[in-house]
Formats: structure tokens, C-alpha cells, sequence
């Protein structure tokens, strides 16, 4: 039986996060350095408000104070 930990759940939101910014900017084909490549260049703000947005959800106000 494996017991979550806070690192398991952050690699999860984070697995969540790409999983769906793929599909949304149709970024499914492409190897990790170029994927990596992409969002940086093309989607940094997007890929920024997703982290955020995220982290609220997850935590709430709790990791902003």
C-alpha cells in the first residue's frame, strides 16, 4: 500500500497541469525538450495562471499567507 505524501501530490497537480495544457494547446506530439521549448517561448503567462490557479484550488488562501 503506498501512503500519499505531499510530494506525490505535488507531482500529481503538476502531472495534471501538462496533461491538460497539452490538450489545450495541442502540444500532445511533442518530446519533453521541445514541449519544454514551447510553453516557455509560447505560453509562459498561460502556463503561470494554470500553476496559480491550481495552487489555489489545491490549497487556497492558505499558501498565500
Amino acid at each position: 500500500m503506498h501512503i500519499m505524501t505531499i510530494e506525490d501530490d505535488f507531482e500529481y497537480q503538476m502531472e495534471r497541469i501538462i496533461t491538460d495544457f497539452k490538450k489545450r494547446f495541442e502540444l500532445e506530439g511533442l518530446d519533453a525538450e521541445e514541449l519544454q521549448d514551447k510553453i516557455w517561448k509560447d505560453h509562459a503567462e498561460e502556463f503561470g495562471r494554470a500553476v496559480l490557479e491550481r495552487c489555489v484550488e489545491y490549497s487556497g488562501d492558505e499558501l498565500f499567507e
